[in-house]
Formats: C-alpha cells, structure tokens, sequence
C-alpha cells in the first residue's frame, strides 16, 4: 500500500479476492491504507512493463503485494522469469520495500517454459530466503506443482493460504426468493478440460443432468454465472439444447459486468443459490466463502488441487 495516494497507469477493479483481502489486510494491520492498484491485464496490454518505472513505483511505497490470482503460470515463452509476473531475481533486489506474494497460484498446467524451469525455483528460493520477502501459495494444488517442479525446495516453510474470497462478506440483500440451482461452465483451453478437445459430449451430459434435476425440483431457478465472456458460448449451446418451457420461464443468466458494481451483483447472485454447480476456480470459492453448497466440476486440475490441501 502507498503512503501516499497516487493513480497508477491501467484499470483499478477490485473484484471479490482483493476486496476481501484489503479487508482483512485493514483489520489485522490496524492500518487504512491507500492503495495503488496495478491491473495484471493491463501488462500484457502493454499499457505497463515489469520496468525500472515499475521498479521506481514501488520504491515510492511502504509495501508491495503481488496476488492474490494465478500469477506463476508456467508456460509464458516471452517472459524472463517464465510467468506473468515478468521479475526475475535480479530486478526483485532493487525493491528495497517489502515484497508480499499473496496467496498465488502455481499453475504448470499448460506446459513449462525453459525461463520457468530455470528461473521460478530460484524466485521462489529467494523469497524463502531473503529478509523483507514473504512468499505464500494458494490451496489450489501450488505446492504440489511447486514440489513436481522443483523438489530441491523445502516447501515446509510456505504457507498455503486459502484464496481470499472464501472470506467474502455475506450480502444482507438477496437476489431473489427463488430456490437456485447455479450453474457455472467454462470452454477455454479445452484441449486441456475435454477429452476429446471440445465440449460437444461435455454439453450433452450437463444438458441432462440439468433436465433431470429441473424434473425432480420444477420449483427451482437454473442461474448461469458468465465469469469471462467466453463462457457464453457454452451457457448459449446449453439454452439450445433444454426444452423451451424451462428456457423460458425457468433460466436466468447472470450479468455480465467486471467491475465493483459487476462483482457485488455476482456475490449476491451466489449468496442465494441452493447450491452451486462450477467449473472455475473462483466459481467454487466464492459460494463456498458464503457457505453454499458447491460441487466442483473437474476439468482443470486446479479444482482438483484444492482436495490435495484438503
């Protein structure tokens, strides 16, 4: 956080994972900070550089914290250290002001770039290592990825810490007085999450177990939750297979909308769901913070690396 109030080049959202970090950061430090928001996106926008600018941003402040959000990705080719956070070691030595790796996902998924077999295990190395640095790992199955790619690590000191909206504030307003199935379904990367890499047998069985719980529990709404734009496409393949009169009277699809006013709605669009069906990460995290019923639908090992925290 700064000490003073400046305004960083790029977007300032604060969707459900920070909000709820700053929350708590504010109640544990005793502290009301005033924060400099740096949007991930807007780096690989090209709107800002892991630079000396940056390097200089940060010295002007009392802290900086990276996180949380799945910022070890392993596959970028085009990054020195190997991830979306484009710092290897040497640029880190320059900030001379504490440095907090909140809650970050280690995901080697999609593949490992040299620079990411090469460079992540001596980030992460230092980080244990060096005064003023703090490094902890999201319950996602980072520290198993962490252990596969590196082994030599002792990762007993890392602390795995739950993603920040499991501890979301619950909304003293509901959506609606309906009971809710909610339903969250992803298609990107789908050579990774479809066995036969698109989702055409994947949409069959949804489609049917969606009929089949609508036919037990006619009372109930079916809520879609678009988390990125590209969820539409399997939300809208869903609509044309269901039959008319549900379509129609018994669908709702949540608003589309990424920021503060956006991701308010979407909590409250959760926190009245009878329970949650969900494919994304954050789509598990944010009702589970808000104690609905939630089952994880496994198409990227993320959801199934939380069970390994577990």
């Amino acid at each position: 956080f700064p000490s003073h109030d400046t305004k960083a080049e790029g977007a300032t959202k604060r969707m459900v994972n920070h909000g709820s970090f700053r929350r708590w950061f504010e109640k544990v430090g005793n502290v009301l900070p005033k924060w400099t928001n740096l949007e991930i996106r807007d780096y690989f926008r090209g709107h800002w550089s892991f630079d000396q600018d940056f390097i200089d941003l940060v010295n002007s402040h009392d802290l900086l914290v990276i996180g949380g959000g799945n910022f070890f990705e392993t596959w970028p080719e085009n990054s020195s250290s190997g991830t979306s956070i484009d710092l290897r070691v040497e640029e880190i030595e320059k900030i001379k002001k504490p440095v907090f790796i909140n809650s970050i996902g280690l995901d080697t998924a999609q593949g490992i770039s040299a620079n990411a077999r090469h460079q992540l295990p001596r980030i992460v190395k230092y980080f244990t290592e060096a005064p003023g640095r703090i490094i902890s790992l999201r319950n996602d199955g980072s520290i198993s990825n962490l252990s596969n790619l590196a082994p030599e690590i002792d990762t007993t000191g890392i602390p795995v810490l739950p993603d920040a909206a499991f501890y979301l504030d619950t909304p003293n307003s509901k959506y609606t007085d309906c009971p809710v199935l909610g339903v969250n379904l992803a298609q990107d990367m789908a050579p990774l999450r479809f066995t036969s890499g698109e989702p055409t047998a994947f949409l069959k069985v949804v489609t049917e177990t969606i009929e089949a719980f609508y036919g037990k529990h006619p009372d109930h709404i079916i809520r879609f939750f678009p988390h990125i734009y590209s969820d539409f496409g399997l939300i809208s393949r869903i609509l044309e297979q269901l039959p008319d009169s549900l379509r129609r009277e018994s669908v709702q699809v949540v608003e589309y909308s990424q920021d503060d006013r956006g991701a308010a709605n979407l909590v409250n669009a959760y926190a009245d769901c009878t329970m949650v069906w969900a494919m994304r990460f954050h789509a598990s995290v944010i009702p589970i913070g808000l104690g609905v019923p939630t089952l994880g639908i496994v198409t990227y090992p993320q959801i199934d690396g939380y069970r390994d925290w577990e």
